[in-house]
């Protein structure tokens, strides 16, 4: 009988080739099928906040609970999440069941966690708690969900921007020194999210990287969208201020 034939060192380099070329191949596709993954749980998340949002304002004739804001504190805050309260205490949590997995997006927290641990933000425009005190008085009235016009598309809560998000209220259209970041995380659609520099009145170029990239919101009917990012970008009253009646 014949003695069994070994592979030569060649032919092991060549299937070692090989095998490099199609995990070359496949990661990508693999890390896109993940990210898509991901986006999906997170547009459940959304969904899930959109609705114990709802059941909270039919129980308290159409107003909202307080955006959980850093500096103001409230019993009425929709989310706890200061080091010395009980995240579990939170006014909706109730409505889902106790689950705090929903205030993370699936892609994990990107954000420094000792700032804000969670992921999404809820429209200040809708809550009324506005971010500037004039004399003991919020300078944005809440409004009745019955109240917004359009709700369709009109943003409750999205992922916010981690450059951005340092609490559980988003403030559309804020100003801020030196850049001014685009509101919605793009996380799903890119490898990363990005900031553009932006002066008033607050335009940004279609040549901006990231302009046409999307990220996650929910809007007061409860529907969820992946939307451009570009959408809520300055004069974009259309997607983020539930009383305007104007188009896009």
């Amino acid at each position: 009988m014949g003695r069994r034939r070994a592979f030569t060192l060649v032919e092991l380099l060549a299937v070692i080739g090989i095998v490099a070329v199609l995990i070359a191949i496949l990661l990508p596709a693999l890390r896109r099928a993940r990210e898509a993954a991901y986006r999906v749980g997170c547009a459940s998340n959304l969904r899930q906040l959109g609705m114990a949002f709802m059941m909270y304002g039919n129980e308290h004739k159409g107003w909202l609970p307080a955006p959980g804001w850093w500096k103001q504190v409230r019993d009425e805050d929709w989310i706890y999440w200061q080091n010395d309260r009980e995240v579990k205490q939170s006014r909706i949590l109730k409505y889902l069941g106790g689950n705090v997995g929903v205030l993370r997006c699936p892609s994990g927290v990107v954000q420094p966690a000792d700032v804000y641990p969670y992921s999404y933000g809820v429209n200040a425009l809708l809550t009324g708690r506005g971010w500037k005190d004039n004399g003991g008085k919020f300078t944005v009235d809440n409004c009745k969900l019955g109240k917004v016009i359009q709700p369709s598309h009109k943003v409750m809560l999205l992922e916010e921007n981690s450059e951005r998000i340092d609490d559980g209220g988003w403030k559309p259209n804020e100003w801020l020194t030196g850049n001014r970041y685009s509101d919605v995380s793009i996380r799903h659609d890119r490898e990363r999210e990005y900031s553009a520099e932006v002066e008033p009145p607050y335009t940004v170029s279609r040549d901006t990287v990231g302009w046409t990239s999307r990220g996650n919101i929910v809007c007061v009917d409860g529907h969820c969208e992946f939307i451009e990012r570009h959408r809520l970008i300055g004069r974009a009253e259309y997607w983020w201020d539930p009383r305007y009646a104007g188009g896009p």
